[in-house]
């Protein structure tokens, strides 16, 4: 079963192993977080420390 045309498949799997927070100087302050998937989808947990 294809997904309907307006939705698209950007990563899947695996393809969150490597992922890691990023120093953003330019925002301002460093984030923590991580993916997981779940029945419903991939969620996206995390924290911001300003």
């Amino acid at each position: 079963m294809q997904p309907p045309a307006s939705e698209q498949i950007l990563v899947q799997g695996s393809d969150f192993a490597d992922w890691t927070s990023l120093n953003d100087t330019i925002m301002g302050g460093r984030s923590r977080a991580g993916c997981r998937l779940t029945p419903e989808g991939l969620v996206l947990e995390g924290e911001l420390i300003e």
